[in-house]
């Protein structure tokens, strides 16, 4: 089974961007993309999927890249919380069994730890950022 150049580009891609996402050191905040947002409900919808993995820190902050593709930052109060979501989303294994990923609106979600080691005072905050919902209920 040969592959084109094409597939073989798509997999070194992939390849590149998982192991970048392996590089980051674990943290308690995450960057999450590939969702679409559909109704206002889905908001919430999308909070109480993250919860499933412990409390949060602070609200999910949702906004849209320059391309308008939305994506958000979920920051949980403990690491622990933070670890299982990503493995979960990401460990993908013949004996990780207990692997049931993630999907918002039809898509799977990607997820990777924020890369903290840039925290310099340059955050620029947006005026198209949402906050929403942070309690179990």
């Amino acid at each position: 089974n040969k592959i084109n150049e094409k597939e073989e580009e798509d997999i070194i891609e992939y390849v590149l961007k998982k192991s970048y996402s392996s590089r980051r050191e674990q943290n308690k905040k995450l960057f999450v993309k590939n969702f679409d947002l559909k109704h206002q409900k889905d908001h919430k919808k999308l909070t109480d999927m993250f919860l499933r993995f412990g409390d949060l820190d602070c609200d999910i902050f949702v906004n849209r890249d320059k391309n308008g593709n939305p994506y958000c930052f979920v920051t949980y109060r403990d690491i622990n919380d933070a670890i299982a979501c990503e493995k979960n989303q990401n460990w993908r294994s013949q004996w990780n069994t207990n692997r049931n990923p993630l999907w918002f609106n039809g898509r799977e979600l990607e997820i990777q730890y924020v890369d903290d080691s840039k925290k310099n005072g340059q955050k620029k905050k947006s005026k198209r950022g949402k906050k929403y919902y942070n309690t179990r209920k």
